[in-house]
Formats: C-alpha cells, structure tokens, sequence
C-alpha cells in the first residue's frame, strides 16, 4: 500500500476506503498515518494505522478477539499498550507463565508452545515488524536479554518517525509544485 494523499477530516467530508491522513486530523497519535479500511471479517469500516507502508490489523478489534488460537477459542483480550494476553487455566502446562490473574501475554505463549517449554522471566518475545498484536510463530523471535532487544527496538521506532517524516515533506513538496504549476 502506497500512501496516496493526506486529508483533514476536521470538519471535511466523510472518509473513503484507502484515504490516508495524520493522527491528530482523526484524534489519534499525532506523528502516524492512518488509512481508512473495512475489517476483512465484518466490513466495518475505521480508522487503521500504518506501519512501514501497510496497515497494521486488518480485523476490527471485536473479531480480531474472535480469533482462535491453535484452533480454541481463548479468552483474549488487549493490554493497554496493545498486547494481547489469553487466560489461561490452572492446569495448563504454562500456567507458570502467567500473572496472578491467570493471563499470559499471547506472543510468550506462542513461543513457548513453539519450543515445548515455558519461557524464563529474562528471555524477551521480539515482534519482527513491530506490530504488537502480528503473534504468527514466523514473526517473533526470542532475544534472550534486555540488552539486545531494546536497540533494535529503538533503531526501528527511530527508522519508522524518520520514514513519516520524509512522507510529510514529500506530501508537503507536491502541493507546492501543484500551487507553483497553477
């Protein structure tokens, strides 16, 4: 997905499928685009936000907690940060993993479920592309150590507000040259 145009929906008309504009022209994060998109499930439309060119979740968040994990029904739910945990019950082999509540985050899951064993405290569950609740095995990786995981978090995130930059600037660039050209 290519970022096609920006527009203000403050006070502007209704959005269409595919239109793309900056947080804060919706109420959201100031710095990120968002594109509008209907869930792949229900069609119901809403705002998405966009990281590195494509959206992050193509379900909306009622059918995305729908989902099933290895093929049951859990009890998923987001934490405020945009992580997904499952409760898991008592005698589940990785009840260890999880909170006084029962609950584990579900990427830790998944990659204890991918290595037979429960996770330690200090080994760390890496999102490949950054989108926290993207738990498929073939993006995640596990970092074993603080010390590794934060660079390349940071060097991503720092990567990613310098991609929106540039994007800004060139949107900034054509509307000059349509004004210059009039």
């Amino acid at each position: 997905m290519s970022i096609k145009r920006t527009v203000s929906y403050k006070g502007g008309r209704e959005p269409i499928i595919g239109d793309t504009c900056y947080g804060d022209a919706i109420g959201k994060l100031p710095t990120r685009y968002f594109v509008w998109l209907p869930c792949t499930k229900c069609g119901k439309l809403r705002w998405v936000g966009v990281l590195h060119s494509e959206p992050k979740n193509m379900l909306c968040r009622p059918c995305a907690l729908k989902e099933t994990v290895d093929g049951l029904r859990k009890h998923r739910s987001f934490t405020g940060d945009g992580y997904v945990t499952v409760k898991l019950s008592r005698d589940d082999f990785y009840y260890r993993m999880a909170n006084k509540k029962g609950r584990v985050l579900e990427h830790r899951l998944i990659m204890a479920q991918s290595l037979n064993r429960c996770l330690l405290p200090w080994e760390i569950v890496h999102h490949r592309n950054g989108v926290k609740d993207d738990n498929r095995i073939d993006n995640l990786v596990l970092v074993l150590g603080q010390y590794k995981h934060v660079p390349d978090t940071e060097l991503k995130r720092y990567a990613h507000r310098l991609e929106g930059r540039i994007q800004q600037l060139e949107d900034e660039n054509d509307v000059l040259k349509y004004e210059l050209n009039m």
